[in-house]
């Protein structure tokens, strides 16, 4: 997608800077946010997603189990942690049921702030949103594939 996004010179430095913000400066903690892009890749059947963000949860700490549950849509809250779970609830309820109830929103910022908020509906947005629009648009897919 950088390599694309170089056609365009005015959004590939915004662009970057966007994505590199919500993958290392996030509050919510980089396995959520690697566990939150493989359940969008998964729910949204995007697979060049998932190749892309799989090495990079493994190198996250998500074990095989998980990246399993999260492929097979069976999420056992036993095999995840509390901020796991909560990240994909967020994502289900924003991305699914195009809303994020009150008593979520509330969750999400004694958790981890008003930013953390944030920076999760940001990553649901951008990773269900933007990379999956250029992804379709371009008819990307994983090079196993």
């Amino acid at each position: 997608i950088v390599r694309l996004l170089a056609n365009a010179p005015h959004l590939l430095r915004p662009v970057i800077r966007l994505s590199n913000a919500l993958l290392a400066k996030s509050v919510i903690g980089r396995d959520v946010t690697e566990v939150v892009i493989l359940w969008i890749a998964n729910e949204f059947d995007i697979p060049y997603e998932w190749a892309e963000h799989e090495p990079m949860a493994r190198k996250a700490g998500i074990t095989q189990v998980q990246l399993d549950a999260i492929r097979d849509g069976e999420l056992n809250e036993s095999d995840f942690g509390d901020d796991q779970v909560l990240g994909v609830e967020f994502a289900r309820s924003l991305l699914t049921e195009h809303r994020v109830p009150s008593e979520l929103w509330a969750r999400a910022v004694d958790r981890w702030g008003p930013a953390g908020a944030f920076d999760l509906t940001l990553t649901c947005g951008w990773w269900a949103g933007g990379a999956r629009a250029m992804i379709e648009a371009l008819g990307l897919v994983a090079e196993d594939a």
